[in-house]
């Protein structure tokens, strides 16, 4: 059984795309499939690497890179559809079972990889992470979205907002997934002289709520804020403030206590959460948030820790509040002020949602357990058969 799944980044796994990707792939490994990755990139430094199972293969084919723009350019290009389009014919040749997930964002390069696949015979799932027009919609675009609605075998999308929006007759809600080896920790008990808050995201003005969480901790009374210490895991965005701006913003708003740890490789940000009492994700109800899904909520499940969110999107649909984790219908800055109150003063309740909330990433977030219910979806809508040895 053959899947090649396309992604537009490169194999850093320190982007919230390579590692969604790369939890896709080690998850359908774990179920006994054969999985190749093909990377849109530009880096020149490598051409196809294993990795946990998984067969990467770069755009650039390990071409040398040109010192002339014009040949760099048509090499680039050469390679990006001449040799792409043999490389996918040779890798899905070798089995009758076989498929096709491009996880890349809706363009006329996915409707090239698309009547490319159907040309060879094989089913082609597009798979949405968020809603295609959060970028402008240019003819092109809507292009793209209608051929890829039309013509996939099937859609896996991360919300049900997505699927209804899409409204395609073959159709998954899949959620962003952690690792299963990550969900098998044991819970530790951390000491803290203070009282430890997480966060962890890209850091902007808008999408994740960072600006509502700092109000949320200034809003505490001065001598709760004095127990309090804030962890804050990521980089600004790019074209949003900077990190310095997000710096000096918590001064002026009194939330001095506050670790800005900038980016970090991934494989430090699971230990880092771990070292918290609670981890936070306070985003506001706008559009992009309604249609996309928290990557980082099943990362915050596997910790073990108490989770305070709120309730946007599919959330409720996981989690139920004071459960396994803490649920806010609104942003309002003093009822998240009042939660974290409530959670500092309810230590043990506190502690048995979070070990709830590992429950739901074990049973519902782990990629593995997700690889298999992909799986299950395109044996019942496409050609793909699972081997039952």
């Amino acid at each position: 059984m053959q899947i090649v799944l396309f992604m537009r980044s490169n194999i850093s796994f320190n982007n919230a795309p390579s590692v969604y990707v790369k939890r896709i792939a080690e998850g359908l490994v774990m179920n006994g499939v054969d999985v190749a990755v093909f990377c849109y990139t530009k880096d020149y430094s490598w051409n196809s690497v294993v990795i946990n199972g998984v067969k990467y293969q770069s755009s650039t084919f390990g071409i040398a890179r040109s010192k002339n723009a014009a040949y760099r350019k048509l090499k680039y290009y050469y390679a990006q559809n001449v040799l792409l389009i043999k490389w996918l014919r040779r890798t899905l040749l070798k089995t009758e079972n076989k498929a096709v997930i491009d996880v890349t964002k809706a363009n006329l390069s996915s409707v090239k990889v698309m009547l490319a696949t159907k040309l060879l015979n094989t089913d082609y799932y597009w798979n949405l992470g968020e809603h295609p027009y959060t970028e402008p919609k240019t003819v092109a675009k809507r292009l793209s979205v209608f051929l890829l609605a039309k013509l996939s075998t099937g859609l896996m999308c991360n919300t049900s907002s997505l699927a209804k929006f899409i409204n395609h007759r073959n159709c998954i809600i899949q959620p962003p997934t952690i690792d299963y080896s990550e969900c098998q920790y044991d819970i530790s008990e951390v000491a803290n002289p203070l009282f430890t808050i997480g966060y962890c995201g890209t850091l902007t003005t808008e999408k994740d709520g960072l600006i509502i969480l700092l109000d949320s901790i200034a809003a505490l009374d001065i001598s709760i804020r004095e127990r309090v210490r804030l962890v804050i895991i990521g980089d600004s965005a790019k074209g949003d403030k900077g990190l310095s701006y997000f710096v000096e913003m918590a001064k002026s708003k009194g939330v001095s206590n506050t670790l800005f740890t900038g980016k970090i490789p991934n494989e430090k940000v699971l230990p880092m959460l771990r070292e918290c009492d609670l981890l936070i994700l306070t985003r506001p109800d706008n559009f992009q948030n309604r249609y996309g899904f928290p990557s980082k909520l099943p990362e915050y499940l596997a910790t073990g820790k108490p989770v305070l969110i709120t309730a946007v999107s599919d959330i409720p649909m996981y989690l139920a509040d004071k459960k396994n984790a803490y649920l806010l219908n609104t942003c309002d800055v003093l009822e998240i002020s009042d939660c974290i109150k409530h959670i500092m003063h309810h230590r043990e309740e506190a502690n048995q949602v979070g070990k709830n909330g590992l429950q739901v990433a074990r049973n519902v977030f782990s990629n593995k357990i997700q690889g298999m219910k992909l799986l299950d979806f395109m044996t019942k809508t496409g050609t793909l058969e699972r081997d039952c040895t």
